[in-house]
């Protein structure tokens, strides 16, 4: 344990930006990536990489990937996510969260975009998830200690649209800046999991997904409200552009997007 912790701590020493968030790095991106890091983190324990990014060049989608390797080389599992990013002086936090599993012995983190060009990145943080009853008590009491608000998940109402259901559903904005992409992993996972929930309602058991934890009786969710639907089945939804400000001012203090607490109310 000791190690990993020394290990850890290292790392974040050599890579991350200044707590005051005024260092950050340029680095090109493109389809096929272009910003790689090894890490290595205890197996059996979730983690989640988060980082602040800008787009410098133009609009595009950056795509934050963490997968994890065993002794042949094989990827046992993987998580990744999407997010849209448009302003060259904005920051948008990306993040993603992996279960790193027991027979783990590599796991990395890859970031690409899906449009070549310079981005820069700043205030990369790896930090273990906690999952204890007083680890969750002491983790949100330490956040409503610092911020006055803290959203514990996105509700989206698209009650009053020609709404329908998808594994992959996705949020943009009027503007086409994507919001949500969901978190791609295996099918399993999506399957049993998936990357939002959907109820008529927001009351259980779909209110849980954007509960702060089992264990720890909060619920605050940011509501809001589609304008439109993006696609023929009226899987991907679209949002103002001004409830996505709200969405990504929110992420600053809880990245509940990483954690896929995402609720679609739909008739």
């Amino acid at each position: 344990m000791m190690r990993y912790s020394v290990v850890l701590a290292l790392l974040l020493v050599l890579l991350l930006a200044s707590a005051a968030g005024a260092v950050s790095s340029l680095v090109r991106l493109g389809p096929d990536g272009g910003f790689e890091r090894e890490l290595e983190l205890e197996p059996g324990v979730i983690y989640e990489i988060q980082l602040s990014m800008q787009a410098v060049t133009g609009p595009g989608q950056v795509i934050l990937r963490a997968e994890s390797f065993d002794a042949a080389g094989n990827v046992i599992e993987f998580r990744q996510t999407e997010r849209g990013l448009v302003s060259p002086t904005d920051w948008q936090v990306v993040s993603v969260q992996i279960p790193v599993p027991e027979q783990a012995v590599s796991t990395q983190m890859v970031v690409r975009a899906s449009h070549a060009g310079e981005y820069r990145w700043r205030e990369l943080e790896i930090r273990r998830v906690r999952t204890s009853s007083d680890e969750v008590r002491q983790f949100w009491e330490d956040k409503l200690a610092v911020y006055p608000t803290v959203y514990t998940g996105l509700v989206i109402d698209a009650r009053h649209l020609p709404a329908g259901r998808s594994m992959s559903p996705r949020i943009l904005t009027e503007s086409g800046q994507l919001v949500y992409g969901g978190v791609f992993a295996s099918m399993e996972f999506v399957q049993e999991t998936g990357v939002v929930a959907y109820g008529p309602e927001l009351a259980p058991p779909v209110s849980e997904r954007v509960a702060a934890h089992p264990t720890y009786p909060l619920m605050l969710p940011l509501i809001v409200e589609a304008v439109d639907v993006a696609d023929p089945a009226g899987t991907h939804l679209v949002i103002a552009d001004d409830d996505a400000k709200r969405i990504f001012a929110a992420l600053a203090a809880y990245d509940f997007l990483a954690r896929y607490a995402v609720v679609i109310l739909v008739d």
